[in-house]
C-alpha cells in the first residue's frame, strides 16, 4: 500500500475550527447557503442547520479570491473536515493522465469515499449529527486527545465549486480520439469542497502540488498514457520530463490528432474551454432535456474567442432563442409560444430578414427576427446596435433589443416571464404574445400555433 492510500495512520495536520459571528454574515448570505445545503443533502427546511449554512458561507467567502487563477489539487494534497480531527491525504488510485509539476491533477467525481478509495475518514467526528459508529480515542491533530464516534463520510453529490475552464476527460471515455464521445469532468481546485451528510465541510488545506513525487507515480502516468491510446493505430509512445514546469506539460500523439495538445502522460485529454464548451452543445443537441443553461455558459465562453458567424456554426438561431428564452427565465411552454411567433415573423428565424429595401426606420417595413416595422422601434433596435458596436442585423444585438423591450417597457408587462409562466395554455401564450408584441397586420395565427407546437415537442424537458 502506498503513502497516498492510508487506513489507520493518522497525519499530524490540524485545520482550526471555522469560528464565524452569525452577524457576520448577511442573511441573504445565510439563506443563500442554506439553500446550497438543502441541495445538496436533500434536507426539508426544519433539518437545515444555520450553523451548517454559515459553514459553508464562510469557506466560501474565504476561498473564492483567487477564482481567475485558482490552484490545481492534486494527488496527495492535505483534506480536512471541519467536524474532524485530523486531516488524511487526497488518494487517487488511477491517474486521469492530465499532470501539473509532475502531479496528477484530479477532478469532481474523484470523490468515492472508503478505505482505499478518494476520502478516508478524518479521526473523531464532532458533528452534533455523529454517525453511529465505533467510539475510537486518537491523538488529533492540535495534538490532543480526543473521544468520540469515528468519522465515516458520506459524500453528497461531488466536488462543489469546481473550475469549469480546465476539464479533463473521464478515464477510458476517449479510447477512439473523438472527443464529440468524450465525459468531460471539471478539475477540483482549493476553491472547491466536499459536503458530508453528517454536517461536515471537507475542503484541501494544500493543493499537494509541493509534494515530493514517487517514481512509481511516473511508471503509472505512461501505463495510463498507454491504456488510452489502446485501440488507436498510430500513436508516439515517447514521454519526455521537463523539470520545474509551472503549468500543464503537453505531447503530441498520432497524426489524427494533429494541431491538438494532449497530457503527456496520455490517459486523458486536457479539453480547453472551448473544447468543453463545443462538447456540452453538442450533447444537448442530442438530448434536449440536458440543463439549457450549461449550453447559455458555453456559448458565454466561445464569445470570448469566436466571432458570432464561427459560434452560428455550431448552433443554430433557433436554439440559441431557446436557450436564451430559457436562461431569462421564460418557461418551456412560454418559450415554445414566443419562438412559434419568431418564426413566422422571420420566415424561418432570419435574422437579417427586411421589407422591400429598407435603409432607414420606416413605419410599415419590418425588419430582423420580429419584423419591427414602426419607426421608433426600427431606430430603438438601431441604437441598440450602435451602443454595442455592432450592426442590426445580428442575434446578439436583436435578443439584447427583445429583452430591453420586454423589460422596460410597460406596455409589454403581459408578456414578461412572470406573465406568461402563469398561463397554462400553449395556444394562448402564442395569442398573447402574438397581439401584444408582434402586433402584425396578417395574423397567420395558424402558422404561428404549429410552429409553437413543434417547439415544445422538440425542445421541452431539458429546463
Amino acid at each position: 500500500m502506498s503513502e497516498l492510500q492510508q487506513t489507520d495512520e493518522i497525519q499530524e495536520t490540524r485545520l482550526g475550527d471555522v469560528d464565524v459571528e452569525t452577524s457576520d454574515i448577511e442573511a441573504a448570505d445565510i439563506e443563500a447557503a442554506g439553500i446550497l445545503h438543502q441541495r445538496l443533502e436533500g434536507l426539508d427546511e426544519e433539518s437545515a442547520s444555520e450553523d451548517d449554512a454559515i459553514a459553508i458561507q464562510q469557506y466560501l467567502t474565504e476561498h473564492n479570491a483567487n477564482k481567475e487563477n485558482p490552484a490545481y489539487v492534486v494527488r496527495g494534497a492535505d483534506l480536512m473536515c471541519n467536524c474532524g480531527t485530523n486531516s488524511r491525504k487526497f488518494n487517487l488510485n488511477q491517474c486521469h493522465g492530465v499532470y501539473i509539476k509532475d502531479h496528477a491533477i484530479v477532478h469532481d467525481h474523484d470523490c468515492i469515499q472508503g478505505e482505499k478509495e478518494n476520502i478516508t475518514w478524518f479521526g473523531v467526528c464532532t458533528s452534533g449529527e455523529a454517525p453511529d459508529t465505533e467510539n475510537i480515542k486518537l491523538i488529533g491533530g492540535d495534538n490532543q486527545e480526543h473521544t468520540g464516534k469515528k468519522c465515516t463520510p458520506v459524500i453528497v453529490d461531488i466536488w462543489q465549486n469546481s473550475y469549469d475552464k480546465t476539464q479533463v476527460v473521464k478515464n477510458e471515455s476517449c479510447k477512439d480520439g473523438n472527443l464529440e464521445n468524450a465525459v468531460v469532468h471539471n478539475t477540483v481546485t482549493m476553491d472547491s469542497f466536499l459536503v458530508c451528510k453528517y454536517g461536515g465541510i471537507i475542503m484541501p488545506i494544500n493543493s499537494g502540488q509541493d509534494r515530493t513525487v514517487e517514481d512509481s507515480e511516473f511508471v503509472e502516468g505512461e501505463e495510463a498514457h498507454k491504456r488510452v491510446l489502446e485501440g488507436t493505430e498510430e500513436c508516439e509512445e515517447e514521454i519526455s520530463r521537463e523539470e520545474g514546469c509551472e503549468d500543464l506539460l503537453h505531447m503530441m500523439i498520432a497524426d489524427e490528432f494533429k494541431d491538438r495538445e494532449v497530457s503527456r502522460h496520455g490517459s486523458a485529454f486536457y479539453v480547453t474551454p472551448e473544447e468543453g464548451a463545443l462538447i456540452i452543445i453538442r450533447d444537448w443537441q442530442k438530448d434536449r432535456s440536458l440543463p439549457a443553461h450549461n449550453v447559455y455558459e458555453s456559448i458565454k465562453i466561445l464569445e470570448e474567442t469566436m466571432t458570432e458567424e464561427e459560434i452560428m456554426s455550431y448552433i443554430s438561431v433557433k436554439e440559441r432563442l431557446w436557450v436564451d428564452m430559457i436562461e431569462h427565465g421564460y418557461s418551456e411552454m412560454a418559450a415554445a409560444g414566443i419562438l412559434g411567433n419568431i418564426c413566422v415573423e422571420s420566415a424561418g428565424y432570419n435574422v437579417g430578414k427586411l421589407q422591400g429595401s429598407l435603409t432607414e426606420p420606416k413605419s410599415g417595413l419590418g425588419m430582423g427576427l420580429c419584423q419591427w416595422s414602426f419607426a421608433a422601434r426600427q431606430q430603438g433596435l438601431y441604437d441598440m446596435a450602435s451602443s454595442m458596436g455592432l450592426s442590426w442585423d445580428t442575434y446578439e444585438v436583436q435578443i439584447a433589443f427583445i429583452f430591453s423591450e420586454i423589460d422596460n417597457d410597460n406596455s409589454f408587462k403581459d408578456v414578461r416571464p412572470e406573465a406568461l409562466n402563469a398561463i397554462q395554455s400553449l395556444e394562448e401564450i402564442t395569442r398573447i404574445f402574438m397581439e401584444v408584441y408582434e402586433r402584425p397586420s396578417v395574423e397567420h395565427f395558424d402558422w404561428r400555433k404549429e410552429e409553437a407546437e413543434n417547439v415544445y415537442a422538440e425542445y421541452a424537458g431539458g429546463e
